[in-house]
């Protein structure tokens, strides 16, 4: 649960630089956010280390804000080595709808709807054998439907692989809803 906060107050973070061009201090408050959310204390560390290293090659100069926001993203991931971390830009946000609870809901369904609520593939093998990725479990209000889709999908094969290797956790009540189709 730690993980996904710390992906939402980075989510969040992003959304205050949408309109500024300062990088550095986009980088700086990611910083200070994975050190007062992310589970592992030190991480904050590797972090900062990372971004005072790309800020002195340079590698963020010249990058348009959305350009800026997926190197962030790839950069934190590569290095941090986890999945949780996403920085995104977007066009004409306006920081004060962020005070409406039901606001933070539809941005945070808005990312999970780019990440397609963790169904990262669903396919048929030969051998009518299914094939399910299943990278997170996104909230069960935003994501029922394509569980749902996903599972209907696979309903009618012998067997089912779930690929769960890649699988950050999430919403508890989706993780339920997963596991009723089998139990």
């Amino acid at each position: 649960m730690k993980k996904l906060l710390t992906g939402i107050a980075l989510f969040h973070a992003l959304f205050a630089y949408s309109q500024q061009d300062d990088k550095t201090t986009a980088l700086s408050d990611i910083t200070e956010k994975v050190k007062k959310y992310y589970v592992d204390k030190d991480t904050y560390k590797k972090v900062e280390s990372l971004f005072q290293t790309e800020l002195k090659k340079g590698t963020f100069n010249n990058l348009n804000k959305k350009d800026f926001a997926a190197l962030v993203t790839q950069k934190l991931r590569t290095e941090i080595k986890d999945e949780h971390f996403f920085f995104k830009y977007l066009d004409n946000y306006n920081p004060e709808k962020l005070e409406d609870e039901k606001e933070k809901e539809k941005l945070i369904d808005l990312h999970n709807s780019f990440e397609n609520f963790g169904f990262e593939t669903v396919r048929r093998l030969e051998g009518n054998i299914g094939y399910i990725n299943y990278k997170g479990f996104a909230s069960l209000k935003s994501s029922a439907n394509t569980l749902a889709a996903a599972m209907n999908f696979v309903a009618n094969t012998n067997s089912l692989i779930i690929d769960l290797r890649e699988n950050g956790g999430g919403d508890n009540d989706t993780l339920m809803l997963f596991c009723s189709y089998f139990f």
